[in-house]
């Protein structure tokens, strides 16, 4: 079974096997543990490659509140 974990202020973590497609319909490999840019600052994208926290620090950004439903 695959697990996606919403990340308070950061990136989904995938748990398990995906298939990632890109807008072209090319497959981009993954790993068993995959993370993946919420923020839209990664230079790395889809992936994440931490600009979140980057971007907190010099700009004190709370773009992603805690989630409200259950988990």
């Amino acid at each position: 079974m695959t697990k996606i974990e919403i990340r308070y202020r950061g990136p989904y973590r995938v748990i398990g096997e995906i298939e990632l497609i890109d807008a072209d319909g090319k497959r981009i490999p993954t790993e068993a543990e995959t993370w993946l840019c919420r923020c839209g600052k990664s230079g790395n994208a889809p992936f994440c490659d931490g600009a979140h926290k980057r971007d907190r620090e010099e700009n004190g950004n709370e773009r992603y509140p805690p989630s409200r439903g259950k988990g």
